[in-house]
């Protein structure tokens, strides 16, 4: 601590706050505040997106309290997409009846361009 001129530091502080306070941050509280704001938002945003929404999935999907993540309709979409390609590669014709069939094939094909 100093003492400069007989007047105690801590007063000087004090003076050097008040006029920080009212030149400086009173005129432009309001803009301060929603900076914050801001900034807070879109930290907060960044924490839920990486996170907080990903863990509460995972848990929720682990304690069983809502539909698993491929739901009937996805699995649906799944296989239809499945049939389509093995189409696309010629050894299906696109129907669930053949999908078995369809997949020995494209697993031999596989086997014989690999080896």
């Amino acid at each position: 601590r100093f003492d400069f001129l007989g007047i105690p530091s801590s007063a000087l502080v004090l003076a050097g706050a008040n006029s920080l306070h009212d030149q400086v941050i009173a005129p432009h509280y309001q803009e301060i505040l929603d900076f914050f704001k801001a900034v807070f938002h879109a930290i907060w945003g960044i924490v839920e997106f990486r996170f907080y929404t990903p863990m509460k999935d995972i848990v929720l999907d682990l304690l069983n309290r809502r539909p698993r993540m491929v739901d009937p309709f996805a699995l649906m979409n799944e296989q239809t997409s499945l049939d389509n390609m093995l189409k696309d590669l010629g050894v299906g014709d696109g129907t669930r009846a053949t999908r078995a069939a369809a997949l020995a094939a494209a697993s031999r094909l596989y086997e014989e361009e690999v080896a």
